[in-house]
């Protein structure tokens, strides 16, 4: 079931006001933005015929699994209104982090994503 990401900078938390002032943005925004670079970096869609192609160094498709199955389980938590603390921000970061490394090993992602980049930042911006 796919999930429709609230946009950047409009979290209803702060009505947008962090995008529109210039602040760094809460941990609900910033999370929902990480959770968009993950999601742009890992190919999530690709058939299990290229994501299985043989000698691996982890199981792509599990730790995919995995990954989308955290993603999920937060993107249902914030549209609950949790608030996520800056360690769970950084912990989703570091697991999409190993699991894109696994991924570029093993030749599914390039080491050149932009959005891979921007993840191992994400939590340091958030106020």
């Amino acid at each position: 079931m796919p999930h429709t990401p609230t946009p950047a900078g409009t979290d209803p938390a702060d009505g947008g006001q962090a995008a529109a002032t210039g602040r760094k943005p809460d941990t609900r925004t910033a999370l929902r933005l990480l959770i968009e670079q993950v999601r742009a970096a890992i190919p999530f869609e690709a058939p299990l015929a290229q994501i299985c192609l043989g000698g691996c160094e982890g199981c792509s498709y599990k730790l995919m699994s995995f990954l989308e199955t955290e993603l999920a389980d937060w993107e249902g938590r914030l549209d609950h209104g949790e608030r996520p603390t800056l360690a769970d921000l950084a912990r989703l970061a570091r697991t999409a982090r190993k699991v894109h490394a696994i991924l570029e090993r093993n030749g599914l992602v390039s080491s050149l994503d932009p959005p891979t980049r921007g993840m191992a930042s994400t939590s340091a911006r958030v106020d």
